[in-house]
């Protein structure tokens, strides 16, 4: 089994961003606007809520790629560049396709590829419930069958989004050339969260009953998007977007779908970790990038610390999965490590890339 010894450390300065924050960021914008848009648009429901100053350009993008049907169901997804192997992004919990478009557009340079959106995020329709990884992972084989994106592929999956690919490479590992977990959330972390750190699961449920009325609402009462959209906070919005995209991005948390779909990938967090529990990649090239800092805790730094520690022994265990796998430890980078050091992900993907050519 061949596997670094020791951890490669890459150091850089970063703006932490903690991997909590981004699995309840969702929840946590819905939670914060289900207040003020409920109040308002209590007084009269037949006219639309009058949004707060932002000083945000009302701008939203049209849809970059096209809608594949994958069972009843259409998923987006949107290509760049050309060349084999196809690198295949897969975004976070809360995250979509719009937030890696800077990542893909660097990637694009040297070969093809693809960002998607998961069902019910971002141009996706609403797919079935319950959200799981096995439910991902076959729906995102039947996009890339469907859509005629060529294998082999090099899947790429940041946070949650590492569940779905590592799933998918063990399943069909013969259309796969490489893998690149980006602080992938592990199989087992659930576990450990439950038996630790009974904190973080509290607060996760208090998000989703303080989310369940505004879903209701929208159930019995539909909103424009463009309504709703006004009252997500300007801090749950990536950073990095242009102001031209940051209402985009608002418009696509006020959905429905969106709401139902986050929800259910949270309840069926520990569902999915066993569906990828014991999955094995054989020989394929497996790179496993690790955040160094935990980033800020509702729980305070000694605990959050202390999850740390435990995410990255989860870690080293995940990179054991391959005989060929290197784990590489960002030092003094958050969760986002493909925002804040994206020269530390291109590398590692262009690697995997340029070794599958050779071949």
């Amino acid at each position: 089994m061949i596997i670094d010894s020791t951890i490669t450390i890459k150091d850089k300065t970063m703006n932490i961003r903690s991997r909590e924050t981004v699995l309840a960021r969702g929840l946590i914008t819905l939670l914060l606007m289900v207040g003020a848009f409920t109040t308002v648009y209590a007084q009269d429901s037949t006219e639309t809520p009058e949004a707060p100053e932002t000083g945000i350009e009302a701008t939203v993008m049209s849809m970059p790629g096209e809608l594949v049907d994958v069972g009843g169901y259409q998923l987006h997804i949107y290509c760049l560049g050309e060349g084999s192997p196809t690198v295949v992004l897969d975004a976070g919990a809360g995250d979509w396709s719009l937030a890696m478009l800077p990542l893909q557009q660097q990637l694009a340079e040297f070969t093809r590829t693809c960002v998607y959106d998961r069902a019910g995020n971002g141009w996706s329709e609403a797919g079935p419930l319950p959200v799981t990884a096995q439910g991902n992972a076959d729906a995102l084989y039947a996009l890339l069958t469907n859509a005629e994106i060529e294998a082999p592929y090099v899947l790429v999956g940041h946070s949650y989004g590492g569940l779905n690919v590592r799933l998918l490479a063990s399943q069909h590992s013969e259309s796969i050339a490489g893998v690149v977990l980006i602080d992938a959330r592990p199989p087992g972390m659930r576990v450990v969260e439950s038996e630790q750190f009974p904190e973080v699961l509290a607060m996760f449920q208090q998000q989703i009953d303080s989310v369940t009325p505004f879903i209701e609402l929208l159930q019995s009462e539909p909103i424009p998007p463009e309504a709703a959209a006004q009252f997500v906070p300007e801090e749950f919005v990536p950073a990095t977007l242009p102001t031209e995209l940051r209402q985009t991005y608002k418009q696509q948390l006020a959905t429905l779908g969106y709401l139902e779909a986050m929800v259910s990938l949270i309840e069926n967090l520990e569902v999915s970790e066993e569906q990828v529990a014991g999955t094995e990649l054989g020989d394929i090239p497996l790179v496993v990038l690790v955040a160094g800092e935990p980033g800020a805790s509702p729980m305070g730094t000694e605990q959050a610390a202390a999850m740390q520690q435990a995410w990255i022994a989860l870690q080293e265990e995940q990179a054991t999965i391959s005989t060929q796998s290197t784990v590489i430890l960002v030092e003094d980078s958050g969760h986002y490590i493909y925002v804040d050091q994206p020269q530390i992900v291109i590398d590692a993907i262009r690697e995997i890339v340029e070794a599958a050519r050779t071949e």
